[in-house]
Order: C-alpha cells, then structure tokens, then sequence
C-alpha cells in the first residue's frame, strides 16, 4: 500500500517539521513549495494523501485544493486560520480534512493517517523518537536564527536591503515560531519581513530594535 504524504508549503521549516514527524512514524514523504510541483508530483507519485497549507506565497490554497482533490487523493488543509470559516470553506473545496497549526507533535501523524486508512496505535510516551528530534529542531532553528541576527545586525542600513537575507530571514523566523507556538515573535517577525520586502530603508533604526528584541527572545528561549 503507497504511504506517501505530499506536504505542500512554501515554509521550509515546516516542510522538515511535517517530514519529521511523519517519517519517524513510518510515512514516505514528498516535500514541494508551490503549486506547479505539487501537480506534478500528484500525476507521477501518486501519493496516498496531501497536505496543503492554504497560504502559498500569499495567495488563497482553496483553488488548489479544489483541483487536487479531483485527483481522488484525500486533500488535507493545514492552516493556522482554523475558525470555523475557512473550516467550511475547505471542506467545499473537497478537503478531506483539517488541521490547525500549530500542529500538536503528539498526534500530528495519527492525524494524517486516518486519511490513509493505516492509523495504527499511539506509539510509547517513554521512547517517543519525535521528542528527540522535535527538540534538536528547535535547538537548530534557534542557533540559526541567532547566527542570522548577528550577521544582518553588523551590515549597515543599505546593505540591509541590498538583498532577501532579511525578508527570507524574517519569514523563516514566523515559520517556526508558528510552530512553536510564540506568537509575539511570530508578530515581530513577520512585521519585520513586511518591511523588508517593502524595502522601507527609513525603517532601519526600528527594524533593528526589533532584531535586537527577537535576538534576546530567541536566547531566553535557548534557556
């Protein structure tokens, strides 16, 4: 019986989160970041179910989700918009199912399993391997985000938005924090993308007090 999961998002923290967890739970897994990969993977892998986040690259999943449920593949929505709304939305989209991030580590797996048919007892609290890795995840997201904020910190205000480095930094940091469940650093940070992909160089004085003030945020969190 095919156990692949497609996970479709554009967020690569939640893509090794998602894989993560269902892998150490004995699920194949197929990562893609938009919706042109993720048709052509449907067509050649015929996954046996399909994880899709609503918000691709700022633009409304529902029409993706409506055509690829036409695939007769289960299409489970995961948003962090879970009223009761987009709930019913979803389901009139063809979804399957629905998931609230920030997903819950625990019970994520069986979750999506249920839409495979193959969800199989709960596995041991005291071994429990997803812990294990759940908590290296958050120890490397964290030293990653630190390095990051000493790096863009030492660049002056031009070179600040010479680049993507800071947006792409910045949206990193919502991703996991998201699924952390931090909600001020997720506002912080993507209040800091925002600006930056606006390229409000006259925002540098207070972009950089709020690098300062996620920088602490992250090192009390190391803690």
């Amino acid at each position: 019986m095919n156990q692949t999961v497609l996970v479709i998002d554009d967020d690569p923290a939640i893509q090794q989160l998602f894989t993560i967890l269902l892998k150490t739970d004995g699920l194949d897994v197929r990562a893609v970041a938009s919706a042109e990969e993720a048709k052509r993977s449907v067509d050649v892998e015929r996954p046996a179910a399909i994880l899709l986040d609503l918000n691709l690259g700022g633009s409304d999943g529902l029409p993706i989700a409506r055509e690829l449920s036409q695939s007769q593949t289960p299409v489970v929505v995961v948003s962090a918009s879970s009223d009761e709304e987009t709930r019913e939305r979803a389901r009139a989209a063809g979804a399957a199912g629905f998931i609230a991030k920030p997903v819950n580590p625990r019970t994520f797996a069986n979750e999506v399993k249920q839409h495979l048919g193959a969800n199989g007892p709960p596995q041991a609290e005291a071994v429990d391997p997803r812990e294990l890795r759940l908590r290296r995840l958050r120890e490397q997201f964290l030293e990653t985000a630190l390095a990051s904020i000493a790096q863009l910190s030492a660049r002056s205000d031009e070179a600040l938005f010479s680049d993507t480095l800071l947006a792409d930094a910045a949206h990193r940091w919502v991703g996991a924090s998201s699924i952390e469940g931090m909600p001020d650093i997720e506002a912080a940070a993507r209040e800091v993308e925002t600006l930056a992909r606006a390229k409000r160089i006259d925002r540098g004085a207070y972009i950089r007090e709020r690098l300062s003030w996620l920088g602490a945020q992250f090192e009390a969190s190391r803690s």
